[in-house]
């Protein structure tokens, strides 16, 4: 939805007297409100997350064999981890094995792959090294860890609950067109906006009184 402007103009049904304007919140900045405190929330329980592209070039044939999942940025792994079914979804071969090991739990010896990693507008990573472990246990499919993001950069801001990420080859992402209702909208259609967002329109209304409004 199109970020739209609302301006309500109030007056007194007292003959000759100014009228009176006052903004009030646009949609679109109430919808970045609510956007921010969910994503707080979110970030803060379940860390940076992201979706991706595992890919592997068949050099031979020419064909890119790809699958997709969740990964979550981990800047406390050495090296990054992948489920080992995304790796034989696309028939990525082992390039030899590593040691695996978490905090408080016993060393674990996996296979390595090299694939390609497609983060969308966080980067893309060509024959990043990655260890197979299933990691179906905590949510996602992949750790994105410091193999990675020693490629670029990493920006956490868990106040805030917003994060930013440049890995690899930076890609550009077009932009999503939005599109949305035109033209006057009555104050009932306003309120039962700000009613469905579930966000109270504090400040938006001076005090009232006998009807006239108070500067």
């Amino acid at each position: 939805m199109p970020s739209l402007s609302f301006l309500v103009l109030f007056w007194s049904w007292q003959a000759g007297e100014t009228m009176t304007a006052m903004a009030i919140p646009s949609v679109a900045s109430i919808r970045q409100t609510i956007h921010r405190v969910l994503s707080v929330g979110s970030l803060q329980r379940n860390g940076a997350r992201v979706q991706f592209k595992i890919v592997n070039f068949n050099q031979s044939t020419g064909v890119a064999y790809t699958d997709s999942g969740i990964a979550l940025v981990d800047s406390g792994a050495e090296l990054s981890v992948v489920s080992p079914k995304l790796t034989q979804n696309i028939g990525s071969k082992q390039i030899g094995q590593d040691i695996l090991q978490g905090v408080g739990s016993p060393p674990i010896t996996d296979y390595l792959y090299r694939v390609d990693l497609d983060i969308g507008k966080y980067g893309y990573v060509t024959d990043a090294v990655m260890i197979g472990q299933d990691l179906s246990s905590i949510g996602v499919n992949a750790l994105i860890g410091r193999n990675i993001l020693n490629q670029g950069f990493f920006y956490y801001d868990g106040a805030n609950g917003t994060f930013d990420m440049l890995v690899g080859k930076a890609v550009q992402v077009a932009p999503t067109p939005t599109t949305g209702p035109q033209g006057a909208l009555t104050y009932a259609a306003i309120g039962a906006m700000l009613l469905g967002a579930g966000v109270a329109a504090w400040g938006i209304l001076s005090e009232l009184e006998g009807g006239e409004v108070v500067g």
